[in-house]
């Protein structure tokens, strides 16, 4: 699709000539390994070009595909993607929510150690009024507004290349790869490992390396960047919830008519929670592929999970008062 002049220049939301009143959004995927995550997205191109009768067009990129067409050929890392929506250079993106959180500290509450007991649980909260306060504390204080959240992996698990955990003390010495920030960090210190930070893609290489025993992971990253060829054992230890959003670049979303604002808001709900349910069921499918292909899978007792919990309170305690006080107590006590 051509994109008139004034919006190339300004680097917004792409309108052809007013005679053709179309918009082009560009919709980039952080996590773009999970076949839920795309199909998700392909999900929401579809019905909102459907209910607009062509005038909107949704162009779903991978990271690859976008830094190859939009980033002069590069792959863009996460950081990247997050900012060009930002500053309008690219429409929508599904990005990590603790990545968000710079914007918005509350998102982080997400990550906490048990902070959910459930995928029930988790939908009461997301779907529920703090789920809006979420999404509104995001389009408060940033240039992006929220559309919906996303698993794009769900409950996590620790990987090691041979280390089981039964205990707190398990993992204590060794050397964990992990996402980054204030809550992986108190994690590593509780349980006295030695964390490693980066994209979720870096790990592969340093355990190749030697450098790595093992990593925090949901199983569709796990599975999806190859993750099971160095660690072959996944303790399921369910400790925190990997949460994505769908957010759209505020001018860009303001640049449509109304009618069009909210086709897009109600067709990334659907597509949102469509996304949850998929991801729960691919997590399903891939561990039963993981067994199959020789990864030991370790379920932990009641007892043990519960020694764990108790070990990781005080991780969810303190930061849950930094990210917002009070809402932590509300999320668990959430029916």
């Amino acid at each position: 699709m051509i994109l008139s002049a004034f919006a190339l220049a300004v680097g917004l939301l792409g309108r052809a000539p007013a005679d053709a009143a179309t918009y082009h959004l560009r919709f980039v995927l952080v996590h773009e390994h999970s076949p839920a995550v795309e199909q998700g997205a392909r999900d929401f191109a579809a019905r909102v070009e459907n209910e607009t009768g062509g005038d909107v067009s949704v162009e779903v990129l991978g990271r690859d595909e976008y830094g190859k067409r939009y980033r002069g050929g590069k792959r863009s890392g996460m950081w990247t993607v997050q900012s060009d929506a930002a500053s309008g250079k690219v429409e929508i993106v599904q990005t990590y929510t603790h990545l968000l959180s710079v914007y918005a500290p509350s998102l982080r509450i997400l990550g906490l150690p048990y902070a959910f007991r459930d995928y029930d649980h988790t939908e009461a909260v997301l779907d529920g009024q703090i789920g809006r306060e979420l999404m509104h504390s995001l389009d408060a204080s940033s240039p992006l507004h929220a559309l919906g959240f996303t698993y794009s992996g769900g409950f996590g698990v620790f990987a090691t290349t041979k280390q089981e955990m039964h205990s707190p003390r398990d993992l204590e010495g060794l050397r964990i790869f992990m996402m980054g920030g204030p809550i992986t960090s108190a994690i590593a210190g509780r349980l006295g490992f030695e964390t490693w930070s980066g994209p979720p893609e870096a790990f592969g290489p340093l355990a190749q390396a030697g450098l790595l025993d093992g990593l925090e992971t949901v199983y569709s990253c796990f599975a999806g960047y190859g993750d099971d060829r160095y660690a072959k054992v996944v303790t399921e230890t369910y400790h925190f919830l990997g949460t994505t959003m769908i957010v759209i670049n505020k001018k860009a979303f303001e640049a449509l008519p109304e009618r069009y604002r909210t086709i897009v808001e109600r067709a990334a709900r659907e597509a949102a929670a469509k996304e949850r349910r998929e991801s729960i069921a691919l997590n399903a499918e891939l561990r039963a592929r993981l067994i199959k292909e020789g990864v030991k899978i370790v379920t932990p007792t009641a007892q043990e999970r519960r020694a764990l919990e108790e070990a990781l309170e005080p991780v969810s305690a303190e930061l849950g008062r930094t990210f917002g006080p009070g809402l932590l107590e509300r999320i668990r006590k959430t029916r």
